[in-house]
C-alpha cells in the first residue's frame, strides 16, 4: 500500500495547526507579492510579505505581513523595506531587486496586532 502524503487522507491535513503567538521571531525572507482582498474596510491589491519562522516553537510556519503597495514616508511597505536592507533608499534606487536579494535570509520579525486595526501578522522587520 502507498504511503498517504499529498492526498486527502493525511493525517496531518486534519489538524488544526497551533496558532503563531504574539512575539519576535528569527525567519527566513520568502518574498513579496501582490495579493488581493476583496472585501473588508481595505480592498484592494497590496503586498504580501512573507517569512518562515526558523526557531523556537513554531518552526516551518510561514507568517505574513500586508500592506498598501506604497514606498512613500510612513508606510508600512517603506518599513518593510528599510527593515529588511538595515538602511533607508536612495531616490531612483531599484528597490525590487534590493528586495528579492534579501530572500532567503534570515531577519527578526515581530509578529503582533496591527497599531491601527484588529489583524495580527508581520508589524516589523530588522535585518539581523
Amino acid at each position: 500500500m502507498s504511503e498517504n502524503k499529498g492526498n486527502a487522507m493525511n493525517s496531518d491535513l486534519w489538524q488544526v495547526p497551533v496558532p503563531v503567538e504574539q512575539g519576535l521571531y528569527e525567519a527566513v525572507f520568502k518574498g513579496v507579492e501582490d495579493f488581493e482582498i476583496k472585501e473588508g474596510a481595505f480592498p484592494g491589491v497590496k503586498w504580501r510579505w512573507k517569512f518562515e519562522i526558523c526557531s523556537g516553537t513554531h518552526v516551518g510556519r510561514i507568517v505574513s505581513g500586508v500592506c498598501n503597495r506604497k514606498l512613500s514616508s510612513g508606510t508600512i511597505g517603506l518599513k518593510f523595506v528599510t527593515g529588511l536592507l538595515g538602511r533607508g533608499i536612495e531616490p531612483k534606487e531599484d528597490v525590487l531587486s534590493r528586495v528579492k536579494e534579501c530572500e532567503g535570509k534570515a531577519f527578526t520579525i515581530n509578529f503582533k496586532k496591527s497599531d491601527k486595526g484588529n489583524s495580527v501578522g508581520v508589524q516589523d522587520v530588522f535585518k539581523k
